[in-house]
């Protein structure tokens, strides 16, 4: 019974040696009409190797209609760690719509893709006269 309890508590954990994955887009939510915004979202390293990345975050105003395209280049992050990265400023202009923001991540050998882009929508509204 002792030797199988021991290997059982001897089963390996693998973690991928190379895993750096979008974990949330943070902003913007709504922004009034003639605004800037500046894109941010949260990156992890999920891997078991500090890890150099470049992040990327799109905006796109209408279906298939880019309208901003930035990339951050990231030093080398320690694994479990995250990052919060904010992006330059981008004018929005007076068109009420949904837009579209699309974060995401490109680390040489990156074992997981999944986690490697990460779409969410905000709105640009009108704000009422006071």
């Amino acid at each position: 019974m002792r030797a199988i309890l021991l290997a059982a508590c001897l089963v390996p954990i693998s973690l991928a040696a190379t895993d750096v994955g979008v974990r949330a887009t943070l902003a913007p939510i709504y922004v009034d009409t003639g605004a800037v915004v500046a894109p941010r979202a949260a990156w992890r390293n999920y891997g078991a190797e500090s890890t150099a990345f470049t992040a990327w975050a799109k905006l796109v105003r209408h279906p298939d209609s880019l309208a901003y395209e930035e990339s951050l280049v990231v030093e080398p992050l320690p694994p479990a760690a995250d990052t919060v990265l904010t992006f330059p400023g981008f004018y929005v202009g007076a068109e009420t719509a949904t837009w579209y923001m699309r974060c995401s991540t490109c680390a040489p050998a990156d074992t997981n893709p999944a986690n490697d882009v990460l779409e969410d929508t905000f709105h640009v509204k009108a704000r009422r006269p006071i």
